[in-house]
């Protein structure tokens, strides 16, 4: 293995210390009167907690710490500030009763900016796009309107049984099968293979993918967002060749469905679902922002097949 030079390691301290200052910097503009802090794990000068901080089942630390510290945890890594909250108390009051002053979103240069998922609802900062997405979501999936779905669901858990009856050792790919078919049948009429179905394997490529990359610290380039210019086969770059590969199933979730359903409404074939309501709605306005309403409708449907396929 090779040792690196001094002057790599001088380097390599310097731009954490350059970092640190300009995280020190962004914190007196963001908190000017220095007001008190929530408590949690002090850390070390410059980067901060980062031998304490959890990447893999972060819950698990995070239970431990709120015992420790109280429903509300602050602490840095490397310049980049968290707040953990664990309570519903502490949600509610910070993102209901005050909501214009924390709806919006991190920087997430891993999840978003390499894989591509910014287009998310959960992803969005908050804006006109995320109100126009979370207005068509609730037209679709508020209270009175979900039983229009009921038959769906009905013959998922028919089938779900079914194939319980066949395989009971294979539960819980049965109860993922059934999640998955019932929404994407709602969202795109479509009817998923009983195996092996490239929508669901796509799902849970994808679904894996965000999980890891949605743990703050998982990868680098979320501390460091410069790195995202690393070329690919610079050594060590091994998460941008997997971040262009989440990517092209990123693509083909967003697209491949939403354009299988536009095929079928020109033959005559499509099943009435969430997407041909709003491709006919999108279609019928005529307005001059009708093919954004029809890209809106794309991502809510992806949100809605994500979110389905991932109940369990």
């Amino acid at each position: 293995m090779d040792i690196p030079s001094n002057s790599t390691i001088l380097c390599a301290g310097g731009l954490i210390l350059l970092w640190r200052l300009y995280g020190l910097a962004k914190d007196r503009q963001g908190n000017p009167k220095r007001l008190p802090l929530p408590p949690g794990p002090k850390g070390y000068p410059i980067i901060g907690s980062l031998f304490d901080f959890p990447i893999y089942k972060p819950w698990l630390v995070y239970d431990k710490w709120f015992k420790i510290y109280g429903d509300m945890i602050y602490f840095e890594v490397l310049g980049q500030p968290f707040l953990i909250l664990g309570s519903m108390k502490r949600t509610y009051d910070l993102f209901e009763r005050r909501s214009s002053n924390y709806s919006d979103r991190p920087r997430l240069p891993m999840l978003n900016e390499m894989m591509g998922w910014e287009y998310l609802l959960s992803f969005l900062p908050y804006g006109d796009w995320w109100r126009r997405q979370r207005r068509v979501f609730h037209e679709y999936f508020h209270p009175n309107i979900v039983h229009k779905y009921q038959n769906i669901q009905l013959n998922t858990a028919r089938a779900f049984l079914r194939r319980l009856l066949k395989s009971p050792d294979d539960f819980v790919l049965h109860i993922r099968h059934a999640f998955a078919s019932t929404i994407i049948k709602v969202a795109y009429g479509i009817t998923v293979e009983e195996e092996n179905d490239p929508l669901v394997t796509n799902a849970d490529i994808s679904l894996k993918g965000i999980a890891e990359a949605g743990n703050p610290g998982s990868f680098l380039v979320d501390l460091f967002p410069i790195m995202k210019y690393v070329p690919d086969w610079f050594p060590g770059a091994g998460w941008k060749r997997k971040a262009a590969r989440l990517r092209h199933f990123n693509k083909l979730l967003r697209n491949g469905p939403w354009d299988q359903v536009k095929d079928r409404m020109k033959a005559g074939t499509a099943e009435p679902c969430i997407a041909t309501a709003i491709i006919e709605k999108s279609s019928d306005e005529g307005a001059p922002d009708s093919a954004e309403g029809e890209l809106v409708g794309r991502d809510v449907c992806v949100v809605a097949f994500l979110g389905g396929a991932d109940t369990v």
